[in-house]
C-alpha cells in the first residue's frame, strides 16, 4: 500500500508538472467564481454536470438518472445544458437527492419535477427549509413535496442503490449519501458529505456537526469523497490530473483512508 501512495504522488507531480491543463469551458478564475466549468464523467456512471458555483451529479443506472442536488434556479437551465452536453437525457431523471434544503441546493427542484417528472427526496427538516427559501434568490419556487428521506433509508434504480445518512449540523437537515462507482468496471464505494462547515458560534449546530462527522468516520470502505459545493477549486484542480491519465492510470479520487483524514481535519478545524 505503501509503495503504491508513493507511487500515486509521483505520478500526480509529473502529470501536473508536464501535462497541459485541459478546459472545463473558460475556467482560469475558478477560485473567484468568474467563469463556469463545463460538465465532465468522472467515473463510468458519474457525471458532473454542475458549474464553479454548485456541484450537481448524475448517476446513470440501468433504468435511469439518478441527480444529486440541482444548484440555485438561475443556473437550471445550464444544469440541463450539461446534461444533454454529456449525451445524457434529462427526461430520463427519476429522482433528484436534495443533500439540504438552501436554495442553492434545491434551486432546481421545481424544474425538473415539472418538466422531467423527477421524484424529489430530501429530509423532512430540508422539505421545511425549502419552503422558508422564496425571496432568497429571485425565481426561486419550492418543489412540491414527494418523497422523505430518513437515517438509513435509501432509493434503489434498477442495480444501483444510494444509501442516506442524516448529518446535521451546516443545517438541520442535512443529508450525506453513499454509492458505488465504477473505474473501468471496477467498483468503488463513494459518499457525498452533504454539508461541509458549521457556525462554531451555535452551539447546538457545532455538537450536531461534530457527531455527524463521527458517525461518518464509522462507515467502513470509503475511497472515494465527492464534493457537494465546498472544496470545488480543489476538485477542478485534481480532475485536471484525472483527465490527464493515461488508459489504465491510477484514478486520482480514488483515494483508500483518504476520507477518514479528511473527517479528522474537519474535526480539528472546529475545535481550534
Amino acid at each position: 500500500m505503501f509503495i503504491r501512495n508513493a507511487l500515486l504522488m509521483v505520478l500526480l507531480v509529473v502529470l501536473s508538472s508536464f501535462v497541459m491543463p485541459f478546459s472545463f469551458g473558460q475556467d482560469k478564475s475558478i477560485a473567484g467564481h468568474a467563469e463556469r466549468p463545463g460538465p465532465f464523467q468522472l467515473f463510468d456512471n458519474l457525471f458532473f454536470v454542475g458549474t464553479n458555483t454548485a456541484a450537481v451529479w448524475v448517476l446513470q443506472t440501468d433504468q435511469g438518472l439518478i441527480v444529486i442536488d440541482s444548484g440555485p434556479s438561475s443556473e437550471t437551465e445550464t444544469l440541463v445544458e450539461n446534461i444533454r452536453e454529456l449525451g445524457l437525457d434529462p427526461n430520463d431523471i427519476r429522482y433528484l437527492i436534495v443533500t439540504h434544503g438552501d436554495y442553492n441546493q434545491v434551486g432546481g427542484a421545481k424544474r425538473m419535477q415539472g418538466e422531467f417528472g423527477a421524484v424529489v427526496l430530501m429530509t423532512e427538516e430540508a422539505w421545511a427549509a425549502s419552503a422558508t427559501q422564496v425571496g432568497q434568490e429571485k425565481g426561486y419556487m419550492p418543489p412540491v413535496r414527494h418523497l422523505t428521506a430518513t437515517e438509513s433509508g435509501s432509493v434503489t434504480l434498477g442495480r444501483d442503490r444510494i444509501s442516506f445518512f442524516k448529518t446535521p449540523g451546516h443545517t438541520p437537515g442535512v443529508l450525506s449519501v453513499g454509492f458505488t462507482v465504477y473505474d473501468d468496471g471496477y467498483p468503488h464505494e463513494a459518499i457525498i458529505f452533504g454539508g461541509v462547515g458549521v457556525d462554531t458560534s451555535d452551539k447546538m449546530a457545532l455538537g450536531m456537526y461534530v457527531k455527524s462527522i463521527e458517525k461518518l468516520k464509522s462507515l467502513e470502505g470509503i475511497d472515494v469523497n465527492i464534493p457537494n459545493g465546498e472544496r470545488l477549486d480543489d476538485f477542478f484542480e485534481k480532475a485536471r490530473i484525472f483527465k490527464a491519465r493515461l488508459d489504465g492510470g491510477i484514478h486520482p479520487f480514488v483515494e483508500p483512508g483518504e476520507w477518514a483524514r479528511w473527517l479528522d481535519g474537519l474535526l480539528e478545524e472546529v475545535r481550534r
